[in-house]
């Protein structure tokens, strides 16, 4: 699935909309992703933490993250499909649109999401993620 990047950009006094391509930046989306996983994942650890009340040894956080990591494939759908962006995309004003400049269906986005869980960030396990993302980048 090829991704295209559009910035949207105010022309003349009437406020139209004009949508421009632009280069996909993959360092800038990077740090959008990462960012997303950081307050994601801490969230979730807050929630277990303070409401559940749950004790993380070393293995159940392991666990906890990886379980993080995959639900956010589906938090991630649903902001696509809604806002075009997630919330780490839309700090570094990147806007995630379809061949006609739509927002993404949930459909497709959960797709998408599915698939750079699995092939770029290797399911969330370290070594594998390393991995993914080499190779994705290199694509």
């Amino acid at each position: 699935m090829e991704e295209t990047l559009l910035n949207v950009t105010n022309s003349g006094s009437n406020g139209e909309e004009h949508w421009e391509y632009v280069e996909v930046r993959p360092w800038t989306r990077f740090w959008a992703r990462i960012l997303d996983y950081i307050v994601f994942v801490s969230l979730i650890f807050f929630i277990s933490k303070t409401l559940l009340k749950l004790e993380l040894n070393e293995g159940y956080s392991f666990l906890l993250y990886l379980t993080a990591v995959f639900i956010w494939v589906f938090v991630e759908a649903v902001f696509l499909s809604a806002f075009g962006a997630t919330p780490g995309k839309w700090l570094f004003n990147i806007t995630l649109r379809d061949n006609n400049g739509k927002k993404l269906r949930l459909i497709p986005a959960l797709s998408r999401s599915m698939s750079v869980w699995f092939y770029g960030m290797g399911t969330g396990i370290p070594l594998l993620c390393f991995i993914g993302m080499g190779t994705q980048y290199n694509k």
